[in-house]
């Protein structure tokens, strides 16, 4: 594992969270996606170590739209292997596996923790830089097999 990759906040009002983490932490925005409802925001030129999701105001929150840390996002060495084994451990521990995503830049297997917690064991590919691919991180995730 190399360490925390990102960190994914849902927020009732995008632009507000976006103006406060330019100005407080001098994180600038990289990319906006899902079409407009959610932006990337770097403070090291990475290509994403905050995602922030503008979610709205919603009077009774249903679970997964909460207005909090939606998940945090692990890399792993670039290998499909090291990511694959690190599904085997987290699994063999208790984790409940959720999903699994081929963002164009990288792949991704979700898993919520014992506790509730979503993580995502992430593992950045060559192309991990989505600004140099005309915003590949607004397209789709793809699905991916563990195999």
């Amino acid at each position: 594992m190399v360490g925390l990759g990102h960190v994914v906040m849902c927020a009732r009002d995008l632009e507000h969270s976006l103006a406060l983490h330019h100005n407080a932490v001098d994180h600038g925005a990289t990319a906006c996606i899902f079409r407009g409802r959610a932006t990337t925001l770097s403070g090291d030129g990475t290509p994403h170590e905050r995602i922030s999701i503008g979610i709205g105001v919603a009077p009774d929150v249903p679970h997964g739209r909460r207005v909090d840390i939606h998940h945090t996002g692990w890399r792993i060495v670039d290998s499909w292997e090291a990511l694959r084994g690190a599904h085997r451990r987290n699994v063999g521990a208790g984790c409940a596996f959720n999903d699994i995503a081929d963002h164009t830049a990288g792949r991704s297997i979700y898993l919520h923790e014992p506790d509730g917690n979503a993580s995502e064991d992430q593992n950045d590919g060559p192309t991990a830089d989505c600004r140099d691919l005309g915003g590949c991180t607004s397209e789709p995730a793809k699905p991916l097999s563990l195999d």
